[in-house]
Order: C-alpha cells, then sequence, then structure tokens
C-alpha cells in the first residue's frame, strides 16, 4: 500500500511478549496469496482511510500459524483465522486517530461512502478499534456490531443504489445468556 509496509501487517505485542514468531513466508504460494490479500486491503480500504483521515495505526494484522495457534488454542489455521489468516480474504484491526467519536459511527460513515471497498467492519464494545475485512469477491459492506459482554451482534446491512447509508439491524447471534 502507499502507507504501509508487510511489518506494519506483521508486527504483534502478544507475539513479542509471548514468544512466538509471527511470518509470512513469501516464496511460498500461501505467502504471495497473502500478500495479494495485504495489497487489497490497502487499495480498497486502508489508503483511502488515510487519505480521509490521515493517520490509522494497525493494531491486528496477519496472524501467522503459530500466533493464530497460540491466541486461539485451535488447529485449524489459515480457514479458522479467518480474515487475519490472509488466505481468502484480509482483514486487520484498525485505529483510525482523528476519529473522536465512537468506532460504529465510524463503521457507519465508512459504510455511507462508496470510495471504500470491503466485506464487513466489525465492532467491539466499549473499544476505538474497528476490525475491517475484505474480500475479492465479496463488497457485503456490512457491519457487524458486537453486542456488550459479546453475546451477540447486529448486523447493520447498506441499502440503496450504491449498498451504502441507511441503517437496518437483524440479530445473527443471540446467545439469550
Amino acid at each position: 500500500g502507499r502507507y504501509f509496509t508487510l511489518l506494519d501487517f506483521l508486527v504483534s505485542d502478544t507475539a513479542v511478549k509471548r514468544g512466538i514468531p509471527n511470518w509470512v513466508d513469501i516464496t511460498t504460494a500461501e505467502g504471495k496469496d497473502a500478500i495479494a490479500m495485504m495489497q487489497l486491503l490497502c487499495a480498497n480500504l486502508l489508503d483511502p482511510l488515510c487519505d480521509e483521515f490521515n493517520r490509522i495505526s494497525i493494531t491486528r494484522g496477519y496472524l501467522g500459524r503459530e500466533l493464530y495457534k497460540n491466541l486461539y488454542r485451535v488447529e485449524n489455521w489459515p480457514k479458522g483465522a479467518l480474515a487475519h489468516g490472509f488466505s481468502k480474504s484480509a482483514g486487520a484491526d484498525i485505529l483510525v486517530h482523528s476519529w473522536n467519536e465512537d468506532a460504529l459511527k465510524l463503521a457507519f460513515h465508512i459504510q455511507a461512502s462508496p470510495q471504500y471497498v470491503f466485506d464487513f467492519l466489525r465492532t467491539y464494545p466499549g473499544s476505538p478499534i474497528l476490525c475491517a475485512g475484505v474480500d475479492p469477491f465479496q463488497h457485503k459492506r456490512i457491519i457487524q456490531e458486537w453486542l456488550p459482554g459479546f453475546r451477540g451482534c447486529k448486523i447493520h446491512k447498506p441499502s440503496g443504489s450504491f449498498r451504502q447509508g441507511q441503517l437496518g439491524q437483524d440479530n445473527l447471534l443471540d446467545l439469550g445468556v
């Protein structure tokens, strides 16, 4: 991307603290696919965000096999890593430094603008972090708003001719606890 390097996607406080390597082998087909997904994420979402908001940070990007296994205690990487495995889609948790409102309002702002191409935006309760995912084939432009206690989430679907804007809500998951 214009504003991000491979290192921006690989740096992980958790990896450093736990002594876990987090790297991508760019000589393999898997590694080349991951790099292509990072470039897609930058071109479609992160670079345009930087153009509009100046400075953003990636707080979680690519999760290599060992880091993913350590964080989530599962073996099904990269499939289980979803967008952070960069196998078929790409995702990053980001912080937009100049945005002073909650992350959900930022997600609605992004959803309403046709300049941004993405599959999903995810917000977390009480967090300024926004998880953004892109897919080369799916551009659903949905917002997943995790509810307090992570007891499910609301889906905000776009509407209109550009698939943008209006608020629509469906329950994705309600554990009823």
